[in-house]
């Protein structure tokens, strides 16, 4: 048999390669049984060789071809040609991040064996596969609402989903249903106090503390190249959000408690700050995602360099410290 996996969504790849391995070679596969090879690398001999030598302690063999799209450019009639007639006791899995489907190969491929296209889901359809990858993946469910709260949190990477989905169906326990509180308990906690806590202090005035903060996440989270500055662009807009109720008369007991913070946390953030120096801190870190994304300069040191410079630019008391 001969199966090509592509998309640009490299978590759907990477499972949708490991379900066909399972299906192939069983959960625990023979280390034998399976050649994992380099697309950059592969000669195409030495491919035809592997899928053509006798599996050894099973009665099935695999060959797997990551980074295929140079490969297959190179020797895409040779590959069409092996489509006409595969090797039953070896199956070649292609991995490439595109095969487009009015070529010949990818109709030949899809008559003999299988074709997976890992197109990654947008908008509600992220919902929906929540919902299914907690079912079936994870063996628990989750309700929209609840699916929503988790996206917000976390964010669109389903890779980053998947493992909260882990963490939580431990949590809740088998066949259970994953509720907002726990999600609230496991994942909000984390993520929203520490992101929260960067603004605080950097608004406090606690340049040391948000510094910290930043390199924690740095250093804890691999998304944090591609949502940090949501993140801390949802927290400052909380931040403006209050700061626009106080100035509306709402008192800061009542403005805090909808944001469930203590209230001189809250002062301590938006006092010496007006409207204009806030929203000035939130197109700065727009200005540093355009930089980082047209390569100007990277999400890390653009977030770090604003904590320095902001406390400085608002309150008395910190522009003292910053001198």
């Amino acid at each position: 048999m001969i199966a090509a996996v592509f998309g640009p969504e490299f978590y759907l790849v990477r499972q949708a390669v490991q379900d066909l391995i399972r299906e192939l070679l069983g959960a625990n596969p023979e280390p034998m049984a399976l050649s994992d090879l380099d697309g950059d690398t592969a000669e195409l001999s030495d491919v035809l060789d592997e899928l053509r030598t006798l599996p050894f302690l099973g009665d099935h063999r695999v060959v797997l071809l990551r980074g295929a799209d140079g490969f297959i450019s190179t020797h895409r009639q040779a590959l069409e040609s092996y489509a006409d007639d595969p090797c039953p006791s070896g199956t070649l899995i292609l991995v490439c991040k595109s095969l487009p489907a009015n070529t010949k190969l990818h109709k030949k491929i899809a008559k003999v064996g299988r074709t997976v296209a890992c197109k990654a889901p947008r908008g509600g359809e992220i919902n929906r596969w929540i919902s299914a990858r907690c079912r079936d993946g994870h063996g628990c469910t989750i309700d929209a609402s609840t699916a929503s709260r988790l996206r917000e949190l976390v964010g669109d990477s389903l890779a980053m989903l998947d493992n909260e989905l882990a963490k939580l169906s431990l949590y809740a326990g088998e066949g259970a249903r994953i509720t907002r509180e726990q999600v609230g308990d496991l994942v909000a906690a984390q993520r929203e106090e520490t992101v929260f806590g960067i603004i605080e202090a950097m608004l406090s005035g606690d340049t040391a503390r948000a510094v910290g903060l930043w390199a924690d996440v740095w250093a804890t989270d691999r998304a944090a190249p591609g949502r940090a500055i949501g993140g801390l662009a949802w927290a400052m807009r909380r931040v403006i959000n209050a700061k626009a109720e106080l100035d509306a008369g709402a008192s800061v007991g009542q403005v805090a408690g909808k944001m469930w913070i203590d209230p001189e946390r809250l002062s301590a953030q938006v006092d010496g700050y007006t409207i204009g120096d806030l929203e000035r801190v939130l197109v700065e870190l727009c200005d540093a995602d355009l930089a980082a994304k047209t390569g100007r300069g990277s999400v890390r040191d653009a977030v770090e360099r604003l904590i320095i410079q902001t406390p400085c630019g608002g309150r008395a008391d910190a522009r003292l410290t910053c001198a």
